[in-house]
């Protein structure tokens, strides 16, 4: 996903943006906890400020546009999926997501986890 000053580009259309107007894995931004985010390493390379969400999951204020949840993010780039994909109406999609747990998070922490993504 990537800003310009007057829109919000999505897919094959970002990746000729520069990197200072781009945010890669939606994917962890729309279905990991803003705490489990906060010290990833793919966070670090994100060029907007983030904050948490009421949800418990991370948004973006993106100058121009306001605070993005990441939610809505993926559900964007999910919906350009869905219309671009040139499958039939009603074809199912395969995604690949991130874990919900980090590696290394016992057994509980993956449980607990687990159900908040399916809450989300």
């Amino acid at each position: 996903v990537a800003f310009t000053a007057a829109e919000r580009k999505l897919g094959e259309a970002a990746g000729g943006s520069q990197a200072k107007d781009r945010v890669c894995s939606v994917p962890r931004l729309g279905l990991l906890k803003h705490s489990v985010l906060a010290d990833a390493a793919v966070a670090r390379h994100w060029p907007f400020p983030r904050s948490e969400h009421a949800s418990g999951l991370s948004q973006l204020a993106v100058p121009g546009f306001g605070d993005q949840s990441g939610v809505a993010l993926l559900g964007a780039l999910l919906g350009k999926l869905r219309s671009t994909s040139g499958a039939a109406a009603g074809s199912p999609v395969a995604l690949s997501l991130p874990p919900c747990a980090a590696a290394g998070a016992s057994p509980e922490e993956a449980e607990a986890s687990r159900r908040f993504a399916k809450a989300a």
